[in-house]
């Protein structure tokens, strides 16, 4: 009898626990329902509102390049759609993630940093960072062929235009023969050339004996410097360009300056601590 009555019981207790399985599995199914429900709608709600969906694109400090190009081209990128049972389905929400701007960058050369910002409900915002102009790379300076504006970091965005206002004695790399080489010998990249040619001009621009340095000729194994005083200045690039720096300040100032020797063609500083002159 006793043993009946066990059995009984445990299966009053399978039962019972059986019973509250399946209410929890149903409210679970039905919270789970609530959740993937709600999550779809704040998606709906995020992505295809048409409160959401951007109508209109700022543009920023663009001055060299068209806002017009820029906004259709961040229009163009800036949407998702995917095929729903045949149907295209699209969105501009704001809510969409920004797009990798590389891609932009290389169709607009000009710029060198943007930023897209969200101004809720529906505007984008895109702040643009030219390039400045810093010197005139080119192939040819005195045929004025192959020339274009590059920055600080060497990177050419545009073309030369001889009568640009503002830009009259701009500094001017030439490329005569492989720059490549040249960076080889001097071992310096590019930025750094850039840098000390750029604080050179200035340093000498402006001195009687030099009037202002016209460009620098690259070559392989030489560095030459046309100035506006009709000669030319040559450095070794195999050398220590400071160095060399340093000695045509010096024969600048105390024998040019002073007016001890004339330069009709060159002053040249490639052989040791001699600066040849003529």
């Amino acid at each position: 009898m006793a043993g009946k009555i066990k059995t009984r019981t445990i299966r009053k207790r399978k039962t019972a626990t059986k019973r509250k399985q399946k209410a929890f599995l149903k409210r679970a199914s039905l919270y789970g329902f609530l959740v993937v429900g709600a999550i779809s709608a704040g998606l709906y709600l995020a992505y295809f509102s048409p409160y959401f969906q951007v109508e209109k694109i700022e543009v920023r400090n663009a001055k060299m390049v068209s806002s017009q190009d820029l906004q259709k081209a961040i229009s163009e990128k800036y949407s998702l759609s995917f095929d729903f049972f045949g149907r295209e389905i699209g969105s501009k929400s704001i809510m969409l993630p920004f797009f990798n701007s590389a891609s932009l960058l290389k169709s607009f050369p000009q710029i060198e940093k943007l930023s897209l910002s969200r101004d809720f409900p529906n505007v984008l915002t895109l702040e643009v960072k030219e390039r400045e102009p810093f010197a005139v790379w080119c192939k040819d300076w005195d045929q004025k062929q192959d020339c274009s504006w590059i920055d600080k970091k060497g990177v050419s965005f545009r073309g030369y235009d001889p009568g640009e206002s503002g830009q009259e004695n701009p500094l001017v790399i030439e490329e005569k023969e492989s720059f490549e080489a040249m960076m080889i010998e001097t071992r310096m990249n590019k930025e750094n050339f850039l840098d000390w040619s750029g604080k050179l001009k200035k340093e000498l621009d402006g001195r009687p004996e030099v009037g202002n340095i016209v460009k620098f000729s690259v070559y392989a194994d030489k560095l030459v410097l046309r100035v506006q005083a009709g000669f030319d200045i040559y450095l070794d690039t195999r050398g220590d360009l400071t160095w060399q720096e340093e000695k045509l300040k010096t024969v600048l100032e105390d024998k040019v300056c002073n007016q001890k020797m004339k330069v009709s063609e060159y002053i040249d500083l490639r052989f040791g601590n001699q600066a040849i002159i003529k």
